[in-house]
């Protein structure tokens, strides 16, 4: 299944937190872009070339784009709770090391049962022909939410302060703490 299509995606999740170096490995041999759901944040950083932040209803834009786009999911470690927001139209793999996940809430074409590094080694060990780079696309979709998000900073809505200059504010300060405790 992998072989044959060309706009993979991966999604992990908190189950896959212990084996991010080979699934990234993966992803940067299928030239799939990866995302997280909520409970799998911060497990690829949203600088790396191929990752896309949080895919959820409430997640990144860039997550949902490319999720969209793709013509295949590879989900590993993760239960797609109902707020994660995938589509049951595309074809669908899971991996995980619990059985009780697999299917449980999205319908998936192939569950695979088996620990995740193993498992995810053996996919790197295949060949899988030439697929689509989208690491470009990846860029200019964080480009274009950026601007976005800074014209939003800007506008005045005369409600208040908008949740765009708190998280602003926090991502700044945020900043400013990593800053002091590395010097």
């Amino acid at each position: 299944m992998i072989k044959k299509k060309k706009r993979p995606v991966i999604i992990v999740g908190h189950g896959a937190k212990f084996n991010m170096k080979m699934i990234i490995e993966l992803g940067e041999k299928l030239n799939a872009p990866i995302m997280t759901i909520f409970k799998g944040k911060g497990q690829i950083a949203d600088h790396h070339p191929l990752g896309c932040g949080v895919l959820s209803r409430s997640g990144t834009p860039i997550a949902s784009y490319f999720m969209n786009e793709a013509d295949l999911i590879i989900a590993i470690g993760t239960s797609f709770s109902n707020h994660t927001g995938i589509t049951p139209k595309k074809p669908t793999i899971q991996i995980d090391f619990d059985p009780l996940t697999l299917a449980k809430f999205h319908p998936v074409d192939v569950e695979v049962f088996g620990e995740i590094g193993r498992t995810v080694e053996l996919l790197n060990n295949e060949k899988y022909g030439e697929k689509i780079n989208q690491r470009t696309e990846i860029k200019e979709r964080w480009q274009i939410w950026q601007s976005e998000k800074h014209k939003r900073l800007k506008e005045n809505r005369n409600n208040g302060i908008s949740s765009t200059a708190i998280f602003d504010a926090l991502k700044k300060q945020h900043q400013k703490m990593r800053l002091c405790v590395s010097m």
